[in-house]
């Protein structure tokens, strides 16, 4: 798996029909819901990602770049107001000392042709959010099968015991049996 993935953010936002509908109607909200999803593919996959941002749809500071630090695998980038994203990203394909762990994520062909050919690698926004859904739903039942599992466990004494009381309470119980089996005589 690559080692950092490219992302442009409005570009991904746009793909996701529950994302673009909450752009029109708040654009911080649709891009917090997207950077969420993005926390949870680098906690997932041990990756780091940077987002990209234009610098317009009411975005913070242009030009601003933030790195988390709750989670310091992302980093969320406004460009300044007249570049685009798509020029963010060329230039920092450019800037890459190692091109081929990056993966640029776009729907914009010509973005994803021009990094390809630096030597990154690319994949376009549909492709990403099936691979987000998909990792989440994974990511979902995981967390349900634990779930169920303690459930399961919950109301097993023994599990709860530590060694040596489990060992003096199966002696107790030898006893005891054994007490039975001579009271049936």
């Amino acid at each position: 798996m690559a080692e950092h993935y490219l992302v442009d953010g409005y570009n991904v936002i746009h793909k996701d029909p529950a994302l673009r509908k909450l752009l029109f109607h708040d654009a911080r909200a649709a891009r917090e819901r997207l950077i969420s999803r993005l926390v949870d593919f680098t906690l997932m996959n041990r990756c780091a990602v940077t987002v990209v941002f234009d610098g317009r749809h009411d975005a913070p500071p242009s030009g601003s770049s933030t790195a988390s630090a709750q989670f310091p695998r992302l980093t969320i980038t406004y460009t300044p107001e007249r570049q685009s994203a798509d020029a963010y990203i060329e230039r920092y394909v450019q800037q890459c000392p190692v091109r081929s762990e990056l993966v640029v994520v776009s729907n914009d062909r010509g973005i994803r042709d021009l990094c390809r050919g630096m030597g990154s690698l690319t994949v376009d926004s549909v492709y990403f959010l099936k691979t987000l859904k998909e990792q989440a739903e994974r990511a979902r039942e995981r967390l349900a099968a634990v779930q169920l599992e303690s459930v399961r466990n919950r109301g097993r004494m023994e599990d709860a015991l530590d060694e040596a009381t489990r060992v003096r309470l199966e002696a107790m119980k030898e006893r005891l049996s054994r007490g039975r089996t001579k009271k049936e005589r």
